[in-house]
């Protein structure tokens, strides 16, 4: 059996040159034999069936007709005579710092981008007239993939890594081959490759040219083995798509499931495209614009000035507040789909510093006002659709003008609720817990934000790592918040684990285990639910959970199954003892309730013959942390 991981490099050297797959096409033999660079297990040769080479997505790889089967990807098919890869990027040398590989998707950009060469017209064509020259065709916003084989699509999608979905569809060879007329179904083109580099004398006859003349292919960098890239805008995608095989597609980059390396690489390469086909005209003379230093430059024909990329700053941030930053402010566009809540963000404005840029886009978006002092920087991630650069930070809610003494303890509470927290023997320090700080009130900005609200932690905790999301809690609405591909995820993810304070280093969690491991549990006490509710109307009990170390919680459970307070406090007994035998549960009261998430209504009111009445308010306050989107009210009439 063939170890396929030690021979990796025997692999991309083999495909990445296409001789294997054009010999077999010359020769119309059917397997061939290919040498070893390295031998393993005494081998010298890998027979490989020229079948499975052929526009398959994966080929046998045997030492011996009878020895056992391993399957590998292949990376180059001939597809009308041209040569086609799907193999990912090996990054160069010069393209990864240390660190880089835990930034944000687009930001682990694999080529060395040799922005020295740009400039350089005799290299630029000596570079496209390589046999290694490897060419990725654009059209608009979209770049052609083919769906990958071995992707499991079957799960629900993880929370911390995207899955590996598509495998970009990549052009092979010299620039004589590529940009030929018809695409390597005519015979090629006797075009020096000098021309392809000449800006408006660059020719349209072939799928892989841009329709607009000026628009010339883009110098992306070189990989690892020294092979450079460049972007090509082609003037007829449905040629293209044909000419690509079965199974390739045209689809957008920012919709795309790519390893980390080609999502990188496509997204600038569409970003510099659609920046070239938008100025191809001087902003102040209108005279038409010439391409030059491989695509990252254009210079007016009038005036002689240059033009470069612009990049549109904008801050995304994670507002919290709480002793501990349990509270998040998340917002959603009315645009959006249902359920889906994330960080708030915003250009920049001239003259802004990115602090205050933070606390105008929270305050305009929600009304919120932010503490300056608070804002803390996290880390950019690239946003090229069509040119922005996300620059992501975390902030607390700032006290808000009028603030002065406010009241502590007892004081939180109503007369009623007072006198109930008195007699049950809940603490003053219990009540600050809870009811402080007071969260102050969102006003969704109008005409841009459908709603902003405040999530507690343990919500967005359940919601994001339960299996199912936030189908297992009653009354969430299909919440849920952006994929891995962006930095509010990120910014999410690190605040869940605790990283608000400082720069989020959220470990990326396999894609099997992502949504089943939250982050760990410090004591028992944490695996017992703090509210357990049933649906209608029923008797409820709040209780104090703690153990010998003196953690404790406050818990509210009720039960329609349940005949007496006593019958829902003897459940939860017995689900903490099932966790530990040392943990201890009190009860401190209890009411009737009226709950009903579906419709987004609560009612809490009454009291426990058995144990008092409960501390209403301190009970809608919890219930509210894992209840965003529902009413509460309260009451101490009745039974």
């Amino acid at each position: 059996v063939l170890d396929v991981g030690r021979m990796a490099q025997c692999w991309r050297s083999a495909f990445r040159s296409c001789n294997i797959p054009r010999a077999c096409a010359e020769s119309g033999a059917n397997r061939v034999a290919l040498p070893l660079v390295q031998q393993a297990s005494g081998l010298k040769h890998i027979v490989i069936p020229t079948s499975h080479i052929h526009r398959a997505r994966s080929i046998i790889v045997q030492s011996s007709p009878d020895a056992s089967a391993v399957v590998a990807t292949p990376s180059t098919t001939q597809v009308d005579g041209l040569c086609w890869t799907t193999q990912d990027v090996d990054p160069a040398a010069g393209a990864l710092v240390e660190g880089q590989e835990r930034l944000p998707l687009y930001s682990q950009y694999p080529l060395d981008r040799k922005a020295e060469w740009r400039r350089d017209r005799e290299k630029l064509d000596q570079l496209m007239g390589s046999p290694h020259a490897t060419w990725l065709p654009l059209w608009r916003d979209k770049c052609l993939v083919h769906p990958n084989p071995e992707a499991d699509t079957s799960s629900s999608p993880p929370v911390t890594s995207s899955p590996t979905l598509w495998h970009l569809a990549l052009l092979k060879g010299p620039a004589s081959e590529v940009l030929t007329p018809s695409a390597g179904t005519q015979q090629a083109s006797d075009a020096a490759p000098s021309t392809v580099a000449s800006g408006p004398e660059t020719p349209t006859t072939s799928a892989f040219v841009s329709s607009a003349p000026s628009v010339i292919p883009i110098f992306l960098g070189i990989d690892a083995s020294g092979a450079p890239y460049f972007a090509l805008d082609v003037v007829d995608p449905e040629q293209c798509k044909a000419a690509a095989g079965s199974g390739a597609q045209w689809r957008a980059v920012r919709s795309l499931e790519l390893s980390t390396s080609q999502s990188a690489l496509a997204s600038t390469a569409v970003g510099l495209l659609q920046w070239n086909r938008a100025t191809q005209y001087g902003s102040s003379t209108g005279a038409p614009n010439q391409a030059e230093a491989g695509g990252h430059a254009r210079r007016d024909s009038r005036s002689g000035r240059s033009e470069y990329p612009r990049i549109d700053p904008a801050v995304i941030m994670l507002t919290t507040t709480g002793s501990s930053d349990e509270w998040c402010l998340l917002g959603r566009k009315p645009e959006w789909p249902e359920g889906r809540y994330s960080t708030l963000a915003g250009f920049m404005e001239v003259g802004e510093p990115l602090e205050v840029a933070v606390a105008r886009e929270v305050e305009e978006e929600s009304g919120v006002p932010v503490s300056l002092p608070s804002v803390r920087y996290v880390a950019s991630q690239p946003w090229p659709f069509p040119r922005s650069l996300m620059i992501g930070f975390y902030c607390r809610a700032g006290a808000g003008a009028g603030a002065g003494a406010r009241p502590r303890g007892y004081e939180l509470l109503g007369t009623d609720g007072r006198r109930a927290a008195q007699d049950v023997g809940l603490k003053q320090e219990e009540v600050e817990q809870v009811l402080l700080p007071a969260l102050p009130a969102p006003r969704p900005q109008e005409d841009e934000m459908a709603d902003v609200r405040w999530f507690h932690k343990d919500f967005v905790r359940a919601a994001v790592y339960s299996k199912t999301g936030s189908a297992a809690l009653a009354g969430a609405r299909q919440f849920h918040i952006p994929g891995p591909y962006s930095l509010a995820n990120r910014l999410i993810l690190g605040w869940i684990h605790g990283n608000s304070s400082s720069h989020v280093d959220t470990p990326a969690a396999p894609a099997t285990e992502a949504r089943s491991q939250p982050p760990p549990s410090s004591w028992a006490g944490e695996g017992v639910p703090q509210v357990s509710l049933d649906t209608g109307v029923f008797k409820y009990v709040l209780m104090r959970l703690s153990d010998e170390e003196g953690r404790s919680k406050l818990l509210v459970w009720g039960d329609s199954r349940a005949g007496y307070h006593m019958n829902v406090f003897q459940a939860a007994k017995a689900f903490a003892h099932r966790l530990d035998r040392s943990l201890r549960l009190e009860p401190l009261g209890g009411g009737r309730m009226e709950h009903y998430p579906d419709q987004g209504v609560c009612h809490m009111y009454g009291y426990s013959v058995a144990f008092g009445a409960a501390p209403h308010e301190i009970s809608a306050a919890l219930v509210r942390r894992w209840y965003p989107f529902t009413s509460i009210t309260t009451s101490y009439e009745g039974y």
